[in-house]
């Protein structure tokens, strides 16, 4: 009798897990069933025109989380930018023309159920690129988005659909020229996602970081410093509609890849203010010629105030800055320190000022050194 219980309650519990297993299985169908559903609606949002917004917003709601999982949402695009060229990049012009080529990685170029395609991935739909300091629409081109194929990266260690496109922009740039000329200019291409986070993200690739073509037209003195990429998140005037069913702004990413260029070497630093070194030198020189010829100090402290004067417009007529640069903090403080000499020199011939001191040989010259390093010191650390 025992046995006959032990074996009857050993059977209903294998009936039970059998029962359990049957719905578990039952549940998983109606699950797959409404991917597909919802999958089927979402491909023809734009062209089906059988449900209003507001019923496809419930039915986003109903099934957001299915929905997400059948296809691994957000789907992230791996980008790849290549800077062609830059044509026409001169300090005293406002525009210039960039040529660049992009690539577009992904995992998944679209969704398939039962050998039926249901839902299309592909860059031209979920993504648009914007040139920051375009000029006018027309003057951007864009190519067609051709696909290249299906193939193995290492870094990313899976295989990826890849598309590209190529794009020529005439383009405008505020030039930032407070730090002239150790400043650095930043060229902005943004590529942007028409979807919410939630559903598109933007990374730069792994495989293939930004780079630049090795003959680039910049200018000789010009060169680039890096390509940066960064994503950034927007807040948009569209809304959604979250689980709870409230309405929120939507979210887009937005990949930001950053041209950085910046003047290069010590020639250019060699260039603007030689002048002003040599007459800062000129100026100081003077204090060396006896006090008995005073026309000869005149004479040459005139001439150190004209070349300073001279240098400081050669290095204005370099920039169309209209901004108070280094560059003219440099030529400023050279002017400022050749006419304090001059002054220091009017003091040492005057009769009306007793200034013992400065009559003694050599002073002089430690007066306006001393003079030169409080007032570079000064500017340093102000500015910096």
């Amino acid at each position: 009798m025992k046995l006959n219980r032990f074996i009857i309650k050993y059977l209903k519990i294998i009936l039970c897990f059998f029962a359990c297993f049957l719905i578990s299985c039952k549940k998983d169908e109606i699950k797959i069933s409404k991917k597909e559903k919802y999958l089927t609606i979402d491909s023809l949002l734009s062209d089906s025109g059988l449900y209003s917004d507001t019923e496809l917003d419930s039915l986003r709601i109903e099934m957001g989380d299915l929905m997400r999982d059948s296809i691994q949402f957000p789907h992230i695009y791996s980008l790849e930018f290549y800077l062609k060229d830059i044509i026409d990049f001169k300090t005293n012009k406002s525009d210039y023309i960039l040529k660049s080529e992009l690539a577009f990685y992904s995992k998944t170029k679209e969704l398939i159920i039962k050998k039926d395609s249901i839902f299309e991935l592909h860059p031209d739909n979920d993504l648009e690129v914007e040139f920051e300091g375009t000029l006018e629409s027309g003057d951007t081109f864009f190519s067609d988005i051709f696909y290249d194929g299906y193939y193995y990266h290492k870094n990313e260690k899976d295989s990826l659909h890849q598309w590209t496109q190529n794009f020529e922009s005439k383009k405008y740039l505020n030039w930032q020229m407070r730090d002239y000329p150790f400043d650095v200019q930043t060229l902005k291409v943004r590529i942007k996602s028409i979807n919410d986070t939630t559903m598109t993200r933007l990374k730069e690739s792994d495989d293939f970081p930004a780079h630049y073509a090795e003959n680039l037209s910049l200018p000789e003195g010009f060169e680039i410093k890096s390509i940066d990429f960064e994503e950034k998140f927007e807040k948009t005037a569209t809304t959604i509609l979250d689980e709870e069913g409230n309405e929120i702004p939507m979210v887009i990413s937005i990949g930001e890849f950053s041209i950085n260029i910046q003047r290069e070497g010590a020639s250019l630093f060699i260039k603007l203010f030689l002048g002003a070194f040599l007459s800062l030198l000129l100026s100081i020189s003077v204090f060396y010629i006896p006090m008995e010829e005073f026309d000869a100090k005149a004479q040459l402290s005139v001439g150190a105030i004209f070349a300073a004067v001279g240098n400081k417009y050669f290095v204005d007529s370099s920039t169309i800055s209209n901004v108070l640069t280094a560059s003219d903090i440099i030529n400023n403080l050279v002017i400022l320190i050749v006419i304090f000499n001059v002054f220091v020199i009017i003091a040492q011939r005057s009769q009306r000022l007793n200034l013992y001191w400065l009559d003694k040989e050599g002073n002089g010259v430690k007066l306006s050194i001393l003079f030169s390093l409080f007032i570079v010191l000064v500017t340093f650390l102000s500015y910096i």
